[in-house]
């Protein structure tokens, strides 16, 4: 794959190939005539997808011709009339607010080169002058960022194109032959920092990528100009360089990476997937949901997810006669989103049943080599994990039946799974520095899945939520005391978010069942010391994130009304003597505490 790239193409060369192209001519030097046998009143498919000024040459037009994509016209003349006799009218699958992200990267007329950009080369050895995603709008647009409401606006429509795609006749696209364009970074170690921090958080945990295999084509590629890479590489850089971010206190994400030219890949993709060949589109798929995570953007991971699900009931053979399905690595990457987040959404899992599925959760017959029979190990445990997160969905949703034995056998297990992924933990990175970022990481999804236990159970306890604030707080710090410049791991994604709040949630609901209870006074004054000690330290993680710089802006307002929820909260109950309370008193305070958190 790296042959792929050829490096420092003399751009002069690149200009002079561009001389008379239709689609960097002006619109009045495009010819005149059209007839039936030399030129077609319409864009073809591929130009017309892309935003592409289409030369309409019959029976290929000079993009097509040049790229070396195949060249389909269609009459669309019959489609105008209709919306036009329709005006007003909208799609009933389609959101009215929707934006077409191709329109938004190449709304520009007056688009130029890139310049200094490595250009790669096509395997036939002819180069790739133009990428067929991006435009230099796109490359410098969003430095800052952009409006979480405009965002979820364009992801509006992709749900409504999945839906539909299956039933399109299109022209159906190589994307290991679309390229992006990252943009110089002058210090040459940190393209494959980038690369090293994504698998560092997501290696076992979503098992779809080979290290080995990804590091083989990236290793060839400079980036000390503008480069074109291919979509799975920018992807992957773009999230390690947002984990990144994190633990060096540093804003290379909004340097060298543009989200507008991220959110194109949803109108470039194909959601007509028909076999294991397009598993390229599949992983494309993934990653950008492991993007969607990183940024919160929880409909873009709702909507993937889901296509993905569906994606598998097409594709996976339940007769247990054998494992044809997605490869075994890519189907469990799928299943341990999924569960994850049907249980932070409190939603039924999109995922066909567990129970029917035939294909094992070993991963040695998997492994490439280069790849240590360890990882295979730290995979099975990640499904396990995600198994134990599944049975939980299923005990709130009322699917399983919460008998007493059910729950001790549930949390028996759940602590086995702790024991033997801790062993493993301890044993593949004890002299390494991200042994204590795992080891904080495995705590915390032991402790949260014990809080949910407790929302299901007879008993209540504020000792696990401490756990998981203290587990918290100590990760974030470690974010920013760690030594500068290398792998970390973050916790600013959408997944801890969901379940902090969920955490929050569960202990203001606990406080208020403590004073509606007929508990004695010093049973109830023991309790409320401990929500008290919680609460504090609630609040001080609350006023942590407030401050952080790396905290999705979309949380800030949240946030902030909680910090002023909650301390008032808190000075109310400090002024509550529990000791002496009657019960016209706590039915006061109950009244006052609904009051203030709303």
């Amino acid at each position: 794959m790296a042959s792929k790239f050829r490096l420092n193409v003399n751009q002069s060369d690149v200009r002079k190939s561009l001389k008379g192209d239709p689609e960097n001519l002006p619109l009045f030097l495009e010819p005149s005539f059209e007839t039936s046998g030399t030129h077609h009143l319409s864009n073809c498919v591929r130009c017309y997808r892309l935003k592409k000024k289409c030369s309409r040459t019959y029976p290929r037009c000079s993009y097509c011709t040049k790229t070396g994509s195949q060249c389909d016209y269609v009459d669309r003349r019959n489609k105008r009339r209709k919306k036009e006799l329709e005006e007003g009218d909208s799609d009933p699958l389609e959101p009215s607010s929707s934006v077409s992200i191709a329109s938004l990267v190449h709304r520009d007329d007056n688009e130029e080169l890139f310049r200094h950009i490595d250009l790669p080369a096509t395997s036939n050895g002819t180069t790739v002058v133009r990428s067929n995603v991006g435009s230099q709008t796109a490359a410098k647009a969003d430095r800052n960022g952009h409006d979480s409401a405009a965002r979820n606006g364009v992801f509006g429509s992709l749900h409504s194109r999945m839906l539909r795609s299956p039933t399109l006749d299109v022209n159906r696209q190589n994307l290991q032959d679309q390229f992006l364009v990252v943009r110089a970074i002058e210090d040459e170690s940190l393209p494959l920092v980038f690369v090293h921090t994504f698998f560092a958080n997501y290696e076992w945990k979503y098992p779809f990528l080979n290290l080995v295999l990804f590091l083989e084509k990236f290793k060839s590629i400079s980036f000390k100009n503008d480069t074109f890479v291919n979509m799975d590489v920018y992807l992957v850089m773009a999230v390690g360089c947002i984990l990144y971010d994190s633990n060096n206190n540093t804003q290379y994400s909004q340097d060298f990476f543009s989200v507008k030219l991220i959110e194109s890949i949803v109108d470039v993709i194909s959601y007509d997937i028909r076999s294991e060949e397009d598993l390229h589109t599949a992983h494309l798929l993934i990653l950008l949901c492991i993007y969607a995570i990183n940024v919160s953007n929880g409909n873009l991971v709702w909507n993937v997810v889901g296509f993905l699900n569906r994606l598998l009931i097409f594709l996976t053979d339940f007769t247990g006669k054998n494992n044809q399905c997605m490869r075994k690595r890519c189907f469990w990457t799928i299943f341990n989103l999924d569960k994850e987040l049907s249980l932070l959404l409190d939603k039924p899992s999109q995922f066909m049943p567990t129970q029917i599925i035939k294909l094992e959760s070993t991963f040695g017959d998997t492994l490439h080599t280069g790849e240590k029979d360890s990882l295979a190990s730290l995979m099975e445990q990640s499904v396990s994990i995600h198994l134990l997160q599944d049975r939980m969905i299923s005990l709130k949703l009322g699917l399983s039946e919460k008998l007493a034995e059910a729950l001790t056998q549930y949390s028996s297990d759940l602590d086995k799974w702790r024991v033997a992924i801790l062993l493993l933990i301890h044993k593949e990175y004890a002299e390494l520095p991200l042994l204590q970022n795992f080891i904080g990481l495995i705590h915390l999804d032991f402790y949260y899945l014990l809080i949910e236990l407790d929302q299901v159970s007879s008993t209540k306890s504020f000792q696990f939520t401490l756990q998981f604030l203290s587990n918290s707080f100590s990760l974030l710090l470690n974010e920013l005391t760690g030594k500068k410049g290398v792998v970390g791991t973050s916790l600013y994604s959408l997944f801890w978010f969901k379940k902090f709040f969920k955490v929050v949630d569960f202990n203001i609901e606990f406080l208020l069942r403590i004073l509606r209870d007929n508990l004695t006074l010093a049973e109830m004054s023991t309790l409320l010391a401990e929500f008290n000690s919680n609460l504090q330290l609630i609040i001080n993680l609350l006023k942590f994130l407030v401050d952080s710089r790396h905290r999705p802006e979309q949380y800030l307002e949240k946030l902030n009304g909680s910090v002023t929820k909650l301390t008032l909260l808190n000075t109310k109950l400090m002024g509550f003597n529990s000791f002496a309370a009657t019960r016209e008193e706590l039915d006061a305070l109950v009244k006052e505490v609904e009051a203030i958190i709303g």
